[in-house]
């Protein structure tokens, strides 16, 4: 299970108001979505904190797909939302 915790939320409700908060949380949801495989899950947990489980999976590829996540909602651009 990978837990991911996306902090700038929290500055995005802030600064741009909760509708682009929300669109942020679906964004991140779908890019989730297309990084792990068919039989993996992507849930939110809480409002910053997604979870992905990867059934069956030995540590060192877990550790991999974590990497792609980290980059990928990393490189996540809000005027792009």
């Amino acid at each position: 299970v990978l837990a991911c915790e996306v902090d700038v939320l929290e500055e995005v409700t802030a600064t741009h108001g909760r509708a682009a908060a929300d669109a942020l949380r679906i964004r991140i949801a779908g890019e989730l979505a297309r990084l792990v495989r068919a039989g993996d899950l992507v849930g939110r947990a809480r409002d910053g904190t997604f979870l992905v489980i990867l059934p069956a999976t030995p540590r060192a590829e877990a550790d991999g797909v974590a990497g792609r996540i980290c980059r990928r909602v990393a490189g996540l651009q809000l005027h792009t939302i």
